[in-house]
């Protein structure tokens, strides 16, 4: 009414689907994207997105190479991925 918020949320909720490799569901890139993929190479095939258990997880650095992805995921919450 006076435009204040009735309540807030602290947490953050994020989606990992850690099915098994083949059985995930991959996100599309935008057609814009995908315009400017095939100007550079058009012969490519990268049509998805980057995702966190398929593409920052298993490059993380070597000195996070004990961090399990629960914590990889809290740890890039704060960080742009």
């Amino acid at each position: 009414m006076l435009g204040d918020h009735l309540r807030e949320k602290s947490d953050t909720i994020k989606w990992i689907d850690a099915t098994f490799p083949h059985k995930r569901k991959h996100r599309l890139k935008d057609y814009s994207k995908l315009q400017e993929f095939e100007k550079v190479d058009p012969n490519s095939t990268n049509i998805f997105e980057d995702s966190l258990i398929d593409t920052y997880y298993p490059q993380r650095p070597a000195e996070m190479e004990k961090v399990c992805l629960y914590d990889f995921v809290k740890a890039s919450k704060s960080q742009a991925v």
